[in-house]
């Protein structure tokens, strides 16, 4: 009977902390705000980061402690990355997106602090900004089966990898810049001027970054073609470069 009384309580807590969530952290606001930056997070990420938070919660796991397991799953991407394990290393990059989205949600429950906000995002970036030139890096090295059978793409595949990473981190720094400089308002910066999402800018922010990066990296690596996202990667970060530069 006590073990029963206790999982009655424990699927109680679950539910009141999942109704909390939804109600509190998960606001109208944060959903518009997942919408315009990644629909892979928007229907995939966080949905499933709902439903986990609450056992986080109840364990009263911090939303550092859960940064610093993302991050170490994040790490374990990047390690499966280097030597070959390209597979694994797509997985545990999905599943540390997972967790960047659950220290969120548990620091919304909570009270968030600007210093856990600061930790989960440099952590996030080091992730992101390294999981590109982490694969590329493993093709190279591993000499995996490459899509485009061609000697110079085999022999840089690293590299066009790595400088595709920097044009991501220019991208990212130039933005945060006009934040900075123009005060322009938190969150993300809208390509479209109309309120509502159009499908154009849904198409744009769902063609790079981990928004395109995080699923891809999956379907392209189960069919054997990781060298063409490498070179996606390559091709379209330098032309967001300039788009972000110049526009308003």
């Amino acid at each position: 009977m006590k073990y029963n009384s206790n999982k009655i309580s424990y699927i109680s807590k679950y539910l009141s902390t999942l109704k909390q969530l939804h109600s509190l952290s998960y606001t109208k606001e944060k959903k518009y705000f997942d919408k315009v930056v990644s629909s892979w997070l928007y229907f995939v990420t966080r949905p499933i980061s709902i439903f986990v938070t609450p056992v986080f919660f109840i364990l009263k796991i911090s939303a550092t402690q859960i940064t610093f397991i993302g991050f170490i799953i994040g790490l374990f991407s990047l390690y499966s990355g280097f030597v070959g394990a390209l597979l694994i290393s797509s997985i545990l990059y999905n599943i540390f997106l997972i967790f960047d989205c659950i220290d969120g949600n548990i620091a919304r429950l909570t009270k968030p602090t600007k210093k856990g906000e600061y930790i989960d995002a440099i952590t996030g970036d080091i992730i992101n900004f390294l999981f590109i030139p982490a694969i590329g890096f493993g093709l190279f090295f591993n000499k995996n089966q490459m899509f485009l059978d061609n000697s110079f793409i085999e022999n840089n595949i690293f590299v066009m990898a790595l400088i595709s990473s920097i044009f991501y981190l220019l991208c990212v720094l130039v933005s945060q810049r006009k934040k900075i400089i123009f005060k322009k308002a938190e969150g993300p910066t809208r390509i479209m001027g109309n309120e509502s999402v159009s499908l154009i800018e849904l198409f744009i922010r769902n063609s790079f970054g981990f928004a395109f990066n995080a699923p891809m990296s999956i379907i392209f690596t189960i069919f054997g073609v990781l060298d063409l996202l490498i070179i996606y990667n390559l091709s379209i970060m330098p032309l967001l470069l300039v788009f972000t530069i110049f526009r308003k």
